[in-house]
């Protein structure tokens, strides 16, 4: 598995909005507080409705650090907003590449647990290969 590097770009998480406000409303909300690069709101069906869910990716952390103090816990169209950085799944920080080097590679219980039901489907799925061979004989 490749580890990824901090490329300077933030992923700011953006919760319980309105499932009215869109890419425009998002980026009155933070172009105040720094350069955005991309507004990313998560939409479903086949009416593309909002989620109430984006992610706001900011170049420099200082200015994502700012834009979640000062939007978190607000109220913007009538609801009170979730603002936190975001968990990428497998990021790990330039600071903590050093000190994984050293450690081996362990899955998460969540994955492992998943490797063993895909294992188990397959040796089933092999017994019963098995037996309607030996059948056809």
């Amino acid at each position: 598995m490749e580890k990824k590097i901090n490329t300077g770009i933030h992923s700011v998480y953006v919760g319980n909005l309105s499932y009215n406000r869109d890419e425009n409303g998002i980026l009155g909300l933070f172009k105040q507080y720094g350069f955005i690069k991309e507004i990313k709101l998560m939409r479903e069906g086949k009416e593309d409705k909002s989620k109430g869910v984006a992610f706001v990716d900011m170049v420099n952390i200082r200015d994502a650090q700012r834009a979640i103090d000062a939007l978190n816990g607000t109220q913007v169209d009538g609801r009170t907003l979730k603002v936190s950085m975001a968990s990428t799944q497998g990021f790990v920080p330039k600071d903590k590449l050093e000190e994984q080097e050293d450690k081996p590679f362990q899955l998460s219980r969540k994955k492992e647990l998943g490797l063993m039901k895909k294992e188990r489907r397959i040796s089933a799925t092999k017994g019963l290969k098995a037996l309607f061979d030996s059948q056809k004989k």
